[in-house]
Protein backbone atom coordinates (compact mmCIF):
# COMPACT_ATOMS: atom_id res chain seq x y z
CA UNK A 1 0.00 0.00 0.00
CA UNK A 2 1.32 3.41 -0.94
CA UNK A 3 1.43 6.36 2.18
CA UNK A 4 2.63 9.08 -0.32
CA UNK A 5 3.85 9.90 -3.85
CA UNK A 6 6.97 12.22 -3.03
CA UNK A 7 8.43 14.17 -5.95
CA UNK A 8 11.98 15.40 -4.85
CA UNK A 9 13.08 19.04 -6.27
CA UNK A 10 9.62 19.31 -7.96
CA UNK A 11 10.32 22.35 -9.61
CA UNK A 12 12.40 21.06 -12.38
CA UNK A 13 11.14 20.38 -15.76
CA UNK A 14 10.80 16.68 -15.94
CA UNK A 15 9.93 15.40 -12.80
CA UNK A 16 6.56 18.85 -13.09
CA UNK A 17 5.92 16.87 -15.77
CA UNK A 18 5.61 13.58 -13.59
CA UNK A 19 3.72 14.97 -11.07
CA UNK A 20 1.01 16.14 -13.82
CA UNK A 21 0.75 12.93 -15.04
CA UNK A 22 0.08 11.69 -10.87
CA UNK A 23 -2.49 14.56 -10.43
CA UNK A 24 -4.09 13.44 -14.18
CA UNK A 25 -4.54 10.05 -12.71
CA UNK A 26 -6.69 10.72 -10.01
CA UNK A 27 -3.68 10.24 -7.49
CA UNK A 28 -4.50 12.45 -4.24
CA UNK A 29 -1.68 11.64 -1.88
CA UNK A 30 0.96 13.45 -3.93
CA UNK A 31 3.35 15.86 -2.37
CA UNK A 32 6.23 17.50 -3.86
CA UNK A 33 9.61 18.85 -2.38
CA UNK A 34 11.91 21.67 -3.46
CA UNK A 35 14.63 23.73 -1.77
CA UNK A 36 13.01 27.31 -3.21
CA UNK A 37 9.57 28.36 -3.76
CA UNK A 38 9.14 29.67 -7.10
CA UNK A 39 7.60 29.92 -9.88
CA UNK A 40 6.89 26.08 -10.73
CA UNK A 41 5.70 25.23 -7.26
CA UNK A 42 3.34 28.27 -7.11
CA UNK A 43 2.17 26.90 -10.38
CA UNK A 44 1.85 23.22 -8.93
CA UNK A 45 0.67 24.57 -5.92
CA UNK A 46 -2.39 26.24 -7.79
CA UNK A 47 -2.99 22.63 -9.09
CA UNK A 48 -3.37 21.04 -5.95
CA UNK A 49 -0.01 19.72 -4.92
CA UNK A 50 1.29 19.59 -1.97
CA UNK A 51 4.41 21.27 -1.82
CA UNK A 52 7.62 21.05 0.98
CA UNK A 53 9.87 23.57 0.77
CA UNK A 54 12.97 22.64 2.05
CA UNK A 55 14.74 19.62 2.32
CA UNK A 56 14.77 17.49 5.23
CA UNK A 57 11.15 18.96 6.36
CA UNK A 58 9.75 16.00 4.98
CA UNK A 59 10.09 12.41 7.20
CA UNK A 60 9.93 9.94 4.31
CA UNK A 61 7.75 6.80 5.09
CA UNK A 62 8.94 2.91 3.90
CA UNK A 63 5.62 3.14 2.17
CA UNK A 64 6.62 6.16 0.08
CA UNK A 65 6.88 6.19 -3.90
CA UNK A 66 9.74 8.59 -4.25
CA UNK A 67 10.67 9.84 -8.08
CA UNK A 68 13.54 12.52 -7.61
CA UNK A 69 15.85 14.69 -10.25
CA UNK A 70 19.00 13.10 -10.66
CA UNK A 71 19.96 17.11 -9.56
CA UNK A 72 18.72 15.57 -6.42
CA UNK A 73 20.31 12.24 -5.76
CA UNK A 74 22.27 13.56 -2.01
CA UNK A 75 19.07 14.88 -0.64
CA UNK A 76 17.77 14.09 2.62
CA UNK A 77 15.23 12.98 1.17
CA UNK A 78 16.26 10.51 -1.47
CA UNK A 79 18.84 9.00 0.59
CA UNK A 80 16.34 8.07 3.33
CA UNK A 81 14.55 6.42 0.88
CA UNK A 82 17.56 4.44 -0.35
CA UNK A 83 18.66 3.36 3.49
CA UNK A 84 15.02 2.29 3.83
CA UNK A 85 15.14 0.27 0.88
CA UNK A 86 18.47 -1.50 1.17
CA UNK A 87 17.56 -2.35 4.87
CA UNK A 88 14.36 -3.99 3.90
CA UNK A 89 11.64 -2.31 5.74
CA UNK A 90 10.86 -0.54 1.85
CA UNK A 91 9.85 -3.05 -1.14
CA UNK A 92 10.87 0.11 -3.70
CA UNK A 93 13.78 2.02 -4.07
CA UNK A 94 13.56 5.38 -4.96
CA UNK A 95 13.24 6.59 -8.57
CA UNK A 96 15.72 8.75 -10.61
CA UNK A 97 13.71 10.65 -13.75
CA UNK A 98 14.60 8.74 -16.19
CA UNK A 99 14.62 5.58 -13.99
CA UNK A 100 10.47 6.21 -14.16
CA UNK A 101 10.66 6.95 -17.68
CA UNK A 102 12.26 3.82 -18.13
CA UNK A 103 9.01 2.17 -16.69
CA UNK A 104 6.47 4.21 -18.60
CA UNK A 105 8.56 3.30 -21.87
CA UNK A 106 8.17 -0.72 -21.20
CA UNK A 107 4.65 0.05 -21.10
CA UNK A 108 3.66 2.51 -24.19
CA UNK A 109 5.62 2.96 -27.54
CA UNK A 110 8.12 5.13 -27.26
CA UNK A 111 9.18 7.73 -29.29
CA UNK A 112 12.71 9.44 -28.30
CA UNK A 113 13.41 12.63 -29.46
CA UNK A 114 17.69 13.15 -28.96
CA UNK A 115 20.15 15.37 -30.45
CA UNK A 116 22.05 18.41 -28.82
CA UNK A 117 19.84 21.17 -30.11
CA UNK A 118 16.12 21.38 -31.02
CA UNK A 119 14.56 18.34 -28.29
CA UNK A 120 12.03 20.60 -26.86
CA UNK A 121 10.80 22.07 -30.36
CA UNK A 122 10.68 18.89 -32.16
CA UNK A 123 9.03 16.82 -29.09
CA UNK A 124 6.54 19.30 -28.73
CA UNK A 125 5.67 19.94 -32.85
CA UNK A 126 5.08 16.47 -32.87
CA UNK A 127 2.96 15.73 -29.56
CA UNK A 128 0.88 18.77 -30.83
CA UNK A 129 -0.10 17.13 -34.07
CA UNK A 130 -0.21 13.55 -33.03
CA UNK A 131 -2.50 14.96 -30.01
CA UNK A 132 -4.64 16.00 -32.49
CA UNK A 133 -4.42 13.49 -34.83
CA UNK A 134 -3.48 9.98 -33.86
CA UNK A 135 -6.17 8.13 -31.81
CA UNK A 136 -3.60 6.06 -29.80
CA UNK A 137 -1.76 9.03 -28.71
CA UNK A 138 -1.30 9.50 -24.75
CA UNK A 139 1.60 11.44 -23.51
CA UNK A 140 4.34 14.17 -24.51
CA UNK A 141 6.66 15.24 -21.84
CA UNK A 142 8.71 18.38 -23.14
CA UNK A 143 11.58 20.01 -21.74
CA UNK A 144 9.77 23.59 -21.23
CA UNK A 145 6.29 24.73 -21.01
CA UNK A 146 3.83 25.26 -23.79
CA UNK A 147 1.50 28.05 -24.50
CA UNK A 148 -1.03 25.84 -26.55
CA UNK A 149 -0.74 23.47 -23.17
CA UNK A 150 -1.46 25.97 -20.55
CA UNK A 151 2.21 26.55 -20.29
CA UNK A 152 2.60 22.59 -18.97
CA UNK A 153 5.32 20.57 -19.87
CA UNK A 154 3.43 17.70 -20.62
CA UNK A 155 0.47 16.75 -23.17
CA UNK A 156 -2.16 14.13 -22.26
CA UNK A 157 -4.66 12.44 -24.24
CA UNK A 158 -8.30 12.25 -22.37
CA UNK A 159 -9.12 9.26 -24.69
CA UNK A 160 -7.93 6.62 -22.63
CA UNK A 161 -7.63 7.57 -19.04
CA UNK A 162 -8.76 4.22 -18.12
CA UNK A 163 -6.21 2.40 -20.04
CA UNK A 164 -3.71 4.99 -19.09
CA UNK A 165 -4.60 5.16 -15.17
CA UNK A 166 -3.85 1.44 -14.78
CA UNK A 167 -1.01 1.05 -17.05
CA UNK A 168 0.42 3.74 -13.97
CA UNK A 169 -1.01 2.02 -10.74
CA UNK A 170 0.71 -1.04 -12.79
CA UNK A 171 3.98 0.41 -12.53
CA UNK A 172 3.76 1.99 -9.17
CA UNK A 173 2.53 -1.76 -8.24
CA UNK A 174 3.82 -4.76 -10.01
CA UNK A 175 0.99 -6.92 -8.72
CA UNK A 176 -1.39 -5.22 -9.89
CA UNK A 177 -2.87 -7.24 -12.97
CA UNK A 178 -5.05 -7.03 -15.96
CA UNK A 179 -2.93 -4.84 -17.87
CA UNK A 180 -1.35 -7.02 -20.43
CA UNK A 181 -3.09 -6.40 -23.31
CA UNK A 182 -2.62 -2.41 -23.03
CA UNK A 183 1.37 -2.85 -23.20
CA UNK A 184 3.13 -0.96 -26.44
CA UNK A 185 -0.44 -0.51 -27.35
CA UNK A 186 -0.46 3.40 -26.68
CA UNK A 187 2.38 6.02 -27.77
CA UNK A 188 4.35 7.95 -25.63
CA UNK A 189 6.63 10.89 -27.13
CA UNK A 190 9.68 12.31 -24.54
CA UNK A 191 12.38 14.27 -25.52
CA UNK A 192 15.36 12.12 -24.27
CA UNK A 193 18.31 14.09 -22.54
CA UNK A 194 22.05 13.27 -22.98
CA UNK A 195 23.31 14.27 -19.92
CA UNK A 196 25.24 12.49 -18.11
CA UNK A 197 24.00 9.03 -20.39
CA UNK A 198 20.29 9.66 -19.07
CA UNK A 199 18.43 8.83 -21.75
CA UNK A 200 20.66 5.30 -21.75
CA UNK A 201 17.58 4.20 -19.40
CA UNK A 202 14.86 4.47 -21.96
CA UNK A 203 12.67 1.42 -23.88
CA UNK A 204 12.96 2.78 -27.28
CA UNK A 205 11.00 2.04 -30.58
CA UNK A 206 11.71 4.96 -32.51
CA UNK A 207 14.50 7.14 -31.95
CA UNK A 208 14.99 10.97 -33.58
CA UNK A 209 18.09 12.49 -34.07
CA UNK A 210 17.79 16.63 -34.70
CA UNK A 211 21.75 16.92 -34.87
CA UNK A 212 25.20 15.53 -32.67
CA UNK A 213 27.60 18.34 -31.90
CA UNK A 214 29.95 18.22 -28.22
CA UNK A 215 28.02 20.01 -25.35
CA UNK A 216 27.25 18.79 -21.77
CA UNK A 217 31.20 18.77 -21.38
CA UNK A 218 31.58 18.36 -18.02
CA UNK A 219 30.80 14.68 -19.00
CA UNK A 220 32.01 14.13 -22.51
CA UNK A 221 35.77 14.87 -22.61
CA UNK A 222 35.58 14.82 -26.61
CA UNK A 223 33.01 14.57 -29.92
CA UNK A 224 34.48 10.89 -29.72
CA UNK A 225 32.95 10.31 -26.16
CA UNK A 226 29.72 11.75 -26.65
CA UNK A 227 29.16 10.29 -29.80
CA UNK A 228 29.33 7.15 -28.73
CA UNK A 229 26.97 7.29 -25.88
CA UNK A 230 24.57 8.07 -28.71
CA UNK A 231 25.74 5.20 -30.67
CA UNK A 232 25.37 3.42 -27.62
CA UNK A 233 21.33 4.39 -27.35
CA UNK A 234 21.14 3.95 -31.05
CA UNK A 235 21.50 0.39 -30.45
CA UNK A 236 18.75 -0.17 -27.61
CA UNK A 237 15.89 1.10 -30.36
CA UNK A 238 13.90 -1.19 -31.95
CA UNK A 239 12.02 -0.15 -34.57
CA UNK A 240 13.30 2.90 -36.70
CA UNK A 241 15.71 5.71 -36.16
CA UNK A 242 15.52 9.08 -38.12
CA UNK A 243 17.33 11.91 -38.79
CA UNK A 244 18.34 14.97 -41.19
CA UNK A 245 20.53 14.12 -44.33
CA UNK A 246 24.18 15.34 -44.36
CA UNK A 247 25.52 14.95 -41.16
CA UNK A 248 28.80 13.74 -40.66
CA UNK A 249 28.04 11.83 -38.00
CA UNK A 250 25.54 9.46 -39.61
CA UNK A 251 28.38 6.51 -40.53
CA UNK A 252 29.68 6.41 -37.11
CA UNK A 253 25.67 5.37 -35.94
CA UNK A 254 24.63 3.48 -39.33
CA UNK A 255 28.06 1.28 -39.03
CA UNK A 256 27.17 -0.49 -35.53
CA UNK A 257 22.75 -0.81 -36.62
CA UNK A 258 20.97 -3.45 -37.85
CA UNK A 259 18.04 -0.93 -38.82
CA UNK A 260 18.44 1.52 -41.92
CA UNK A 261 18.75 5.32 -40.79
CA UNK A 262 15.91 7.35 -42.03
CA UNK A 263 17.45 10.09 -43.75
CA UNK A 264 14.81 13.37 -44.66
CA UNK A 265 15.49 16.81 -46.56
CA UNK A 266 14.42 19.47 -44.63
CA UNK A 267 10.83 20.79 -45.67
CA UNK A 268 9.53 24.12 -46.03
CA UNK A 269 6.96 25.34 -43.63
CA UNK A 270 4.78 28.26 -43.74
CA UNK A 271 4.95 28.91 -39.89
CA UNK A 272 2.05 31.00 -37.88
CA UNK A 273 4.17 31.98 -34.83
CA UNK A 274 7.66 30.40 -35.24
CA UNK A 275 10.68 31.80 -36.11
CA UNK A 276 13.95 30.99 -37.87
CA UNK A 277 15.59 28.48 -40.31
CA UNK A 278 16.60 25.92 -37.48
CA UNK A 279 12.92 25.53 -37.11
CA UNK A 280 12.41 24.36 -40.09
CA UNK A 281 14.94 21.20 -39.45
CA UNK A 282 12.70 20.56 -36.26
CA UNK A 283 9.19 20.81 -38.03
CA UNK A 284 10.74 18.41 -40.88
CA UNK A 285 11.39 15.73 -37.79
CA UNK A 286 8.26 16.19 -36.43
CA UNK A 287 6.37 15.43 -39.62
CA UNK A 288 8.74 12.46 -40.18
CA UNK A 289 7.14 10.99 -36.36
CA UNK A 290 4.00 11.60 -37.47
CA UNK A 291 4.19 9.50 -40.75
CA UNK A 292 6.33 6.94 -38.68
CA UNK A 293 3.25 6.04 -36.98
CA UNK A 294 0.79 6.29 -39.04
CA UNK A 295 -0.02 2.58 -39.32
CA UNK A 296 -3.40 2.67 -40.74
CA UNK A 297 -2.98 6.11 -42.69
CA UNK A 298 -5.43 7.78 -40.40
CA UNK A 299 -4.36 10.56 -41.24
CA UNK A 300 -2.56 12.64 -44.37
CA UNK A 301 0.62 14.27 -44.09
CA UNK A 302 -0.45 17.68 -45.12
CA UNK A 303 -2.94 17.56 -42.23
CA UNK A 304 -0.17 17.08 -39.89
CA UNK A 305 1.91 20.11 -41.74
CA UNK A 306 -0.92 22.24 -41.56
CA UNK A 307 -1.27 21.60 -37.39
CA UNK A 308 2.83 22.04 -37.04
CA UNK A 309 2.50 25.66 -39.01
CA UNK A 310 -0.24 26.56 -36.57
CA UNK A 311 1.82 26.25 -33.66
CA UNK A 312 2.62 28.64 -31.26
CA UNK A 313 5.40 28.90 -28.57
CA UNK A 314 7.34 26.97 -26.26
CA UNK A 315 8.60 28.94 -22.90
CA UNK A 316 11.92 30.18 -22.99
CA UNK A 317 11.89 29.36 -26.59
CA UNK A 318 11.94 32.97 -28.64
CA UNK A 319 9.04 33.95 -26.08
CA UNK A 320 8.01 37.44 -26.11
CA UNK A 321 7.47 38.39 -22.46
CA UNK A 322 6.24 41.55 -23.51
CA UNK A 323 7.64 45.12 -24.26
CA UNK A 324 9.07 47.57 -21.08
CA UNK A 325 7.28 50.73 -20.59
CA UNK A 326 9.17 52.96 -23.63
CA UNK A 327 7.68 49.69 -25.80
CA UNK A 328 11.02 47.85 -26.39
CA UNK A 329 10.27 44.29 -26.88
CA UNK A 330 11.53 41.41 -24.33
CA UNK A 331 12.54 38.04 -25.86
CA UNK A 332 13.81 35.34 -23.88
CA UNK A 333 15.14 31.90 -24.98
CA UNK A 334 17.11 28.98 -23.50
CA UNK A 335 20.10 29.04 -26.15
CA UNK A 336 23.23 28.44 -23.92
CA UNK A 337 25.25 26.83 -26.89
CA UNK A 338 26.96 29.08 -29.52
CA UNK A 339 24.78 26.97 -32.11
CA UNK A 340 21.89 28.06 -30.11
CA UNK A 341 22.86 31.30 -29.35
CA UNK A 342 23.88 31.73 -33.28
CA UNK A 343 21.05 30.69 -34.31
CA UNK A 344 18.14 32.82 -32.02
CA UNK A 345 20.25 35.95 -33.08
CA UNK A 346 19.61 35.23 -36.51
CA UNK A 347 15.76 35.08 -36.01
CA UNK A 348 15.85 37.76 -34.12
CA UNK A 349 17.65 40.10 -36.75
CA UNK A 350 15.20 38.55 -39.61
CA UNK A 351 12.04 39.60 -37.29
CA UNK A 352 13.34 42.92 -36.37
CA UNK A 353 15.51 43.53 -39.57
CA UNK A 354 15.46 47.55 -39.21
CA UNK A 355 16.26 47.85 -35.09
CA UNK A 356 19.57 46.51 -33.47
CA UNK A 357 19.70 44.12 -30.63
CA UNK A 358 20.90 44.49 -26.88
CA UNK A 359 22.07 40.84 -25.96
CA UNK A 360 21.85 39.62 -22.49
CA UNK A 361 23.69 36.48 -22.22
CA UNK A 362 23.96 34.19 -18.90
CA UNK A 363 26.33 31.69 -19.86
CA UNK A 364 25.26 28.21 -18.56
CA UNK A 365 28.45 26.36 -16.37
CA UNK A 366 31.96 27.52 -16.77
CA UNK A 367 32.73 24.18 -18.52
CA UNK A 368 30.40 25.47 -21.23
CA UNK A 369 32.50 28.89 -21.33
CA UNK A 370 35.67 27.33 -21.81
CA UNK A 371 34.85 24.22 -23.98
CA UNK A 372 33.40 26.64 -26.58
CA UNK A 373 35.47 29.98 -25.97
CA UNK A 374 36.18 30.20 -29.34
CA UNK A 375 32.99 29.88 -30.54
CA UNK A 376 30.81 31.75 -28.55
CA UNK A 377 33.66 34.54 -28.92
CA UNK A 378 32.74 34.34 -32.95
CA UNK A 379 28.77 34.74 -32.22
CA UNK A 380 28.83 37.63 -29.90
CA UNK A 381 31.55 39.99 -31.17
CA UNK A 382 29.52 41.13 -34.41
CA UNK A 383 26.53 42.31 -31.99
CA UNK A 384 26.34 45.87 -31.43
CA UNK A 385 25.98 45.38 -27.79
CA UNK A 386 26.20 42.51 -25.48
CA UNK A 387 25.74 42.29 -21.89
CA UNK A 388 27.32 39.25 -19.93
CA UNK A 389 25.59 38.32 -16.56
CA UNK A 390 27.11 36.31 -13.44
CA UNK A 391 28.05 32.77 -15.23
CA UNK A 392 25.39 30.38 -13.35
CA UNK A 393 27.76 27.86 -12.24
CA UNK A 394 26.91 24.74 -10.57
CA UNK A 395 28.87 21.89 -8.35
CA UNK A 396 31.70 23.93 -10.20
CA UNK A 397 35.25 25.41 -8.30
CA UNK A 398 37.09 27.96 -10.10
CA UNK A 399 39.93 25.92 -9.35
CA UNK A 400 38.56 23.50 -11.68
CA UNK A 401 39.53 24.87 -15.32
CA UNK A 402 42.83 24.34 -15.26
CA UNK A 403 42.01 20.43 -15.52
CA UNK A 404 39.77 21.26 -18.53
CA UNK A 405 40.01 20.92 -22.17
CA UNK A 406 40.80 24.59 -23.21
CA UNK A 407 40.81 24.80 -26.73
CA UNK A 408 41.49 28.92 -26.87
CA UNK A 409 45.32 28.73 -26.24
CA UNK A 410 45.51 32.37 -25.42
CA UNK A 411 42.34 31.46 -22.58
CA UNK A 412 44.92 28.95 -22.09
CA UNK A 413 47.46 31.62 -21.04
CA UNK A 414 45.90 33.23 -18.86
CA UNK A 415 43.85 30.41 -16.91
CA UNK A 416 46.56 31.07 -13.64
CA UNK A 417 45.48 34.25 -13.52
CA UNK A 418 41.76 33.45 -12.55
CA UNK A 419 41.00 33.72 -9.16
CA UNK A 420 37.28 33.61 -9.36
CA UNK A 421 34.56 32.92 -12.33
CA UNK A 422 33.98 36.46 -12.05
CA UNK A 423 37.39 37.00 -13.21
CA UNK A 424 36.41 34.43 -15.87
CA UNK A 425 33.23 36.46 -16.97
CA UNK A 426 35.61 39.85 -17.29
CA UNK A 427 37.99 38.26 -19.16
CA UNK A 428 35.45 37.13 -21.82
CA UNK A 429 33.55 40.58 -22.03
CA UNK A 430 37.16 42.21 -23.47
CA UNK A 431 37.21 39.11 -26.24
CA UNK A 432 34.05 41.04 -27.74
CA UNK A 433 33.80 44.37 -26.30
CA UNK A 434 30.54 43.69 -24.14
CA UNK A 435 29.87 44.15 -20.24
CA UNK A 436 30.26 42.02 -17.18
CA UNK A 437 27.49 42.63 -14.68
CA UNK A 438 26.77 40.32 -11.96
CA UNK A 439 24.33 42.71 -9.40
CA UNK A 440 20.86 42.39 -10.80
CA UNK A 441 19.63 45.77 -10.36
CA UNK A 442 21.63 46.95 -12.69
CA UNK A 443 20.20 44.42 -15.12
CA UNK A 444 16.38 45.36 -13.88
CA UNK A 445 17.33 49.14 -14.62
CA UNK A 446 18.70 48.40 -18.36
CA UNK A 447 15.65 46.65 -19.13
CA UNK A 448 13.42 49.17 -17.55
CA UNK A 449 15.34 52.18 -18.99
CA UNK A 450 16.20 50.88 -23.08
CA UNK A 451 14.56 53.40 -25.65
CA UNK A 452 14.93 51.53 -28.28
CA UNK A 453 16.27 48.11 -30.12
CA UNK A 454 15.26 45.28 -29.02
CA UNK A 455 16.35 43.28 -26.06
CA UNK A 456 17.04 39.47 -25.99
CA UNK A 457 17.65 37.12 -23.40
CA UNK A 458 19.58 34.05 -23.38
CA UNK A 459 20.48 32.10 -20.46
CA UNK A 460 20.00 28.40 -19.50
CA UNK A 461 20.10 29.60 -15.87
CA UNK A 462 18.27 31.62 -13.11
CA UNK A 463 18.56 35.19 -14.92
CA UNK A 464 14.73 34.15 -17.00
CA UNK A 465 13.13 33.93 -13.49
CA UNK A 466 14.53 36.94 -12.21
CA UNK A 467 13.28 39.00 -14.95
CA UNK A 468 10.22 37.54 -15.20
CA UNK A 469 9.48 38.64 -11.62
CA UNK A 470 9.67 42.60 -12.80
CA UNK A 471 6.28 44.47 -12.72
CA UNK A 472 7.45 46.00 -15.89
CA UNK A 473 6.85 43.02 -17.83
Amino acid sequence: MINKIVFVWVGWAGVSAVVRLFLWCGFKNCVGIDSTNWELTKQLQSEWLEIVIGHGNYEVNAHDFVIYSSAAINSPEVQSAKALFESGASIRPPFSYFEFLWELSKCFSTIAVAGTHGKSTTTALAAHALAKHHPNFWLGIVGAGLADWWSANMKISETHAEDIRALVRYIIDPKAAGCEHLMKKYLFIVEACEYNYQFLSLDVDHAVFTNIELDHADVYETFENYLDTFVQFSKKVRRSVTTLVDTQWIPSIQASLDLKIQEHEIQQFDFKHLLGSHNHANATLALKICELVNDWNIYSSDEIKHTIQWFTWLRRRWELLGNNTHGVPIITDYAHHPTELSSTLQAVHEKYADQEVTLLFQPHQARRVVEFWDEFIETLAPENEVIIYSIYTAREKIQDISWYTIQSSYLNDEVGNLQSFDDLGELFVKQFDGTYITAFDQIKEMINNKTEWVILICTAGNLDWEVRKLNEV
